[in-house]
């Protein structure tokens, strides 16, 4: 037992200052089959915990015992259902005294109901000593002063004893578990667990080979980003075109020179300035509205002619009958006189 609860009477009735007819009347106010009613609801409780938990400690210990629990964390388990245990057996202890208290004050009242007897004036003492007294026997007044005290001396000795004993040294109910004494109990079992675990130390090596191929799968992603964007192959279409517009400019002159002789193509030296307009970014986005790609190929093969004519000139000199300036061999028929040879000579 924890403790007991306070005294709940403190101070009892006077029942000698006190009329026959009220000390009977609160007697029979007294309800004896209500109290005996509510400690047996107390005893029936009592016995239900005192029968049923040992069966479920059992059972939780068995419990437990199959897991196969080892450690900190066993030993609170145990000891928690320890101590729930415990607890529960004070509280029935408890409950059974608390119903044996009350079945006492319930025995109680109902010897008082009927120690307790009617005044001389209305029960039948009182008509017998009427009676007697009317053939001179006994004086009725001394008889009904007889039953008061009679009256008195049974709520002296039954009433106040059973109901002070009821009343005093009452078991307390078990207490709840204090807060700080289990909670250091549960740190200290905590505080290895964290040291006994494994996966910190698992993720440690983790992030550390992480970092290295995360770097180049962001290069990786980058390049592959701008290629499946459109918008970055129009942002290359138009460095692409600044270098085929050089292109035609250059040939802007070579045709010009295409019907001269040589000279024009001695002229030819300007590539040079070419890396001039190709380091300028400033004419690249101006020029990118005229988009001419079919000139850009047209652009070398003009320049590429102006070589091919001299090696074009020797073509017709070669003449199946051996004469420059000829389309066709003569036949030797014709030659009535002598031939003069002359190149470039039509013979009548």
């Amino acid at each position: 037992m924890t403790g007991t609860d306070p005294t709940y009477i403190n101070s009892m009735e006077h029942f000698e200052s006190m009329t026959h007819e009220e000390i009977y009347a609160k007697a029979q106010q007294i309800d004896a089959a209500a109290i005996l009613q509510i400690s047996g609801a107390w005893l029936e409780v009592a016995g239900t915990l005192a029968a049923a938990f040992p069966l479920g400690r059992l059972n939780a210990d068995r419990a437990m015992n199959t897991m196969g629990w080892q450690g900190a964390a066993a030993e609170a388990a145990y000891e928690s259902t320890r101590s729930f245990a415990a607890s529960v057996d004070e509280l029935a202890a408890v409950l059974g005294q608390v119903g044996a208290r009350l079945g006492g004050v319930a025995a109680a009242a109902e010897a008082v109901k009927i120690a307790v007897a009617p005044p001389g004036d209305v029960g039948p003492i009182g008509a017998i000593a009427q009676v007697l007294e009317a053939a001179h026997v006994i004086d009725a007044q001394m008889v009904a002063e007889t039953l008061r005290q009679e009256a008195v001396l049974a709520m002296n000795m039954i009433y106040k004893p059973a109901y002070s004993a009821a009343g005093t040294d009452v078991p307390a109910l078990p207490s709840a578990p204090d807060s700080s004494e289990p909670v250091p109990a549960q740190s200290r079992s905590y505080q290895p667990a964290p040291e006994y675990t494994p996966p910190p130390r698992w993720q440690a090596p983790d992030p550390q080979p992480e970092p290295d191929p995360t770097p180049p799968a962001h290069e990786d992603h980058a390049p592959q980003t701008p290629r499946t964007t459109p918008s970055v192959p129009d942002y290359q279409a138009p460095q692409q075109v600044p270098n085929q517009q050089p292109q035609p400019a250059q040939p802007s002159p070579q045709p010009h020179p295409t019907p001269a002789p040589a000279p024009p193509i001695e002229q030819t030296p300007t590539p040079a300035p070419q890396p001039q307009p190709q380091q300028a970014p400033a004419p690249q986005p101006q020029t990118p509205p005229s988009q001419p790609p079919a000139p850009a190929p047209a652009a070398p093969t003009p320049s590429q002619p102006g070589v091919i004519p001299p090696p074009t000139q020797p073509a017709p000199y070669q003449d199946p009958g051996g004469q420059p300036g000829i389309t066709g061999p003569i036949p030797a028929t014709h030659r009535t006189g002598p031939d003069t040879d002359q190149p470039g000579v039509i013979p009548s």
